[in-house]
């Protein structure tokens, strides 16, 4: 049994067989309407919609949860994320040689750079609800680190310091500095003329011209820096006279501190000093003149067969 409605008078009718009109104004404009639908029924559809959601609450417990990795072999990294249900109850935990390397608790996501080794990977549920279909992750990534290309050599100064003043001619001590953030110096030779190499940087006995110094890479000899610098001719200067000296002192005294540090210069702070039992050097006596304010005298230089100072006497 069927329902049927005509369109154009609104009558409306039921037939066991689908009829050819209207039985009222007798024209085929009519459609079938829909049949009621027994109680029963929807009482049916209401259960197995209710078990559908049942059986969703229960398996949301983590059942859509996945950790993934990606090793970076070439960069020595390693990124954990955790996808789905309790994504951020976890604690993920990398260790080498049985040592924890990193950790990080409840993020879904984590990075560990600059590996190199043996490494587990321990992934931990750590949430306080139902186990998730997923509550434990462990595996083991070998990180080999690329070896690094060789560079060369940064020079960053060449130093030189000729001697104190005496009456001879001497010559340089020349000092080459390089970067050891770029090359270590256990790892760089140097030369003060691209042919004869030295593991020390220093350089004795360097007559005034012009040279050019270099450092290479002793791993690989073709990568080099090199900078060059001129040592004018060193003209010495015979050192001060023991007047000379007395009145450096006297005007260190009255707090000129040109003439404190001019004394030092001259002389060198380590000459010993003789006549005055608590001042033991030129250092000593040139800080006692110019804070006490005593005018000292220097009686006696004492110098060795080159001219150079080794000793003065003051009172």
């Amino acid at each position: 049994m069927a329902k049927y409605k005509c369109l154009d008078c609104d009558h409306k009718w039921t037939a066991d067989d689908e009829p050819f009109e209207c039985p009222n104004c007798h024209e085929a404009n009519f459609v079938k309407v829909g049949m009621k639908i027994p109680s029963f029924i929807w009482w049916i559809v209401v259960g197995i919609v209710a078990l559908i959601i049942l059986i969703a609450l229960f398996s949301s417990g983590g059942g859509g949860t996945t950790v993934t990795t990606d090793a970076d072999n070439s960069r020595g990294k390693l990124t954990v994320k955790i996808d789905g249900n309790h994504s951020a109850e976890y604690r993920i935990v990398l260790r080498k040689d049985g040592v924890e390397y990193g950790k990080k608790e409840e993020k879904a996501e984590a990075v560990f750079p600059d590996l190199d080794g043996t490494y587990t990977l321990d992934v931990q549920f750590i949430g306080k609800g139902s186990l998730p279909e997923i509550n434990k992750y462990q595996r083991t990534f070998i990180f080999t680190k690329p070896p690094k290309a060789p560079v060369a050599p940064q020079i960053t100064g060449v130093l030189f310091n000729p001697p104190k003043l005496t009456k001879k001619i001497k010559v340089y001590t020349v000092t080459v500095n390089t970067d050891n953030s770029v090359l270590p110096a256990n790892e760089t030779e140097f030369s003060a003329d691209g042919a004869n190499w030295q593991s020390s940087n220093a350089f004795n006995n360097i007559q005034a011209g012009t040279y050019t110094f270099y450092a290479r890479n002793i791993h690989d000899k073709s990568l080099t820096d090199q900078k060059s610098i001129m040592l004018d001719p060193f003209v010495p200067t015979p050192p001060p006279t023991a007047g000379e000296q007395t009145s450096l002192l006297a005007k260190t005294a009255s707090r000129d501190l040109s003439a404190h540090d001019d004394l030092i210069a001259k002389l060198g702070g380590s000459i010993p000093v003789k006549g005055n039992s608590k001042i033991s050097d030129v250092d000593a006596l040139a800080h006692e003149a110019y804070i006490s304010g005593t005018s000292f005298t220097v009686t006696n230089v004492d110098t060795d067969s080159d001219g150079e100072v080794v000793s003065i006497t003051i009172i």
